[in-house]
């Protein structure tokens, strides 16, 4: 089977009421778009509900592929793993100005991935990728409550 990824970009300040939602997207990609491999930062609310969501849908997909994102060389800054995540992903050559790390990570990620599941119902940071990422090709589900 082809290596299909997906990346989510989302508010830090998303309600955990998105929970069920997020959970039939995922499922979505996986079943019906056969997306085995899912990329997600760590930074913020949203992060964490993928984390949660994406390990609870693993125990019935073992299959698929669990990477969290890291825009900080795990040498410079000690990261923890979660049980269940299969890498740490450092998605650059060599070390990027720290300032501009999460920016050039999630722009990266976004023209890497076939998919993309975003939650951005607000302005803020979230929105400008999401913007980016409609300038790429690459499927994008925007979810809302």
């Amino acid at each position: 089977m082809p290596d299909i990824s997906c990346y989510f970009v989302g508010h830090a300040d998303t309600p955990s009421s998105i929970h069920p939602i997020l959970y039939e997207s995922i499922q979505k990609h996986i079943v019906q778009y056969h997306v085995n491999h899912f990329y997600f930062g760590n930074h913020g609310g949203f992060d964490r509900l993928v984390l949660r969501t994406l390990l609870e849908l693993k125990q019935q997909y073992p299959h698929i592929h669990l990477h969290m994102v890291t825009p900080y060389h795990p040498a410079s800054r000690s990261i923890t793993i979660p049980a269940g995540v299969d890498e740490l992903y450092f998605p650059f050559e060599q070390n990027v100005f720290p300032r501009y790390a999460i920016i050039q990570a999630n722009k990266i990620m976004i023209r890497s991935c076939r998919y993309l599941i975003s939650y951005v119902c607000h302005t803020g940071k979230a929105r400008d990728f999401l913007e980016y990422a409609q300038h790429h090709s690459i499927h994008i589900s925007n979810i809302t409550e």
